[in-house]
């Protein structure tokens, strides 16, 4: 191999790359015109050439996927913990809420001291238990039938309502006993006592007697039209049909349910509060 050999095979890196002077670039192309070996030489140069590119242009796109991989990874980790902590704090807030409502519609027994009660005989017998709120709604008004040592029995009286119904002017129930009799005594809250055997329950105000009186004539109405529902549905067989009211009963009904309301409102046994009228029932034991 002579000195033009190798000074040309020094050349052609240059001369591929593009970057050998011009006088450079003659010298190789006119020796491998002459010298098959050096013309051998540069092509497994360029061979090898192109393996290390297509190698690096391997490499290359190998990075690139693993980089997306590993961004698309990352993007997927930060958006399973956003969602997590998303899903966590939306169950927290309904379960926070529904703690929050459960523990306020809790039903609570209300004690001696957030309410007061009155008794009122009606001239028929019936007692008429009134029970009047300080600030709470009143979810239910319970009688129970409690039985004593002695083989009697005596009244207890319970309100009942939630934690969170307060009402600024309180809350008003009455709550009709057929009567008082049997009782040996009637208290609420357990412990207080408001009327013993023997003792005589203040008479009920003639507002009061008016009130019962048309609440009496109302369900007096409903009971017979009721019955004449019944009687007309046997006539014809078939019990299939609602009953409409007559022009006639339409009108009844509104009168009577406008005397009651007008009534309520002029009990002063009740000019406290709302009256929410419960039925009539038998003491619970």
């Amino acid at each position: 191999m002579t000195n033009n050999c190798d000074m040309a095979r020094d050349l052609m890196p240059l001369t591929i790359d593009g970057v050998a002077s011009e006088a450079s670039q003659q010298f190789v192309t006119e020796h491998l015109e002459e010298c098959a070996e050096c013309r051998a030489y540069l092509a497994g140069m360029k061979a090898s050439l192109k393996v290390d590119v297509d190698q690096a242009a391997r490499e290359k796109r190998d990075f690139t996927r693993t980089a997306a991989h590993m961004r698309l990874r990352r993007w997927l980790r930060r958006a399973m913990i956003v969602a997590l902590a998303l899903v966590v704090a939306i169950v927290g807030l309904y379960a926070g809420i529904y703690a929050h409502n459960a523990y306020n519609s809790e039903k609570i027994m209300l004690t001696s001291n957030a309410y007061t009660v009155l008794l009122s005989q009606l001239k028929d017998g019936r007692v008429i238990v009134t029970a009047q709120t300080f600030n709470k709604r009143i979810s239910e008004l319970v009688v129970q039938d409690v039985p004593t040592e002695d083989g009697g029995r005596y009244g207890n009286i319970e309100l009942w309502s939630t934690r969170s119904s307060n009402v600024p002017r309180g809350d008003l129930r009455a709550y009709e006993l057929p009567s008082a009799q049997g009782y040996e005594y009637i208290v609420y809250d357990w412990t207080k006592r408001i009327w013993t055997r023997g003792e005589t329950i203040a008479p009920a105000s003639s507002e009061m007697e008016a009130y019962y009186a048309a609440r009496d004539a109302l369900e007096a109405f409903n009971r017979e039209v009721e019955k004449r529902h019944i009687i007309e549905q046997a006539e014809k067989g078939d019990f299939s049909e609602t009953y409409q009211l007559t022009p006639e009963e339409k009108g009844e009904r509104y009168d009577l349910e406008t005397a009651l309301n007008v009534a309520k409102t002029k009990v002063p046994e009740w000019n406290n509060g709302t009256v929410i009228e419960l039925e009539t029932a038998e003491p619970r034991g």
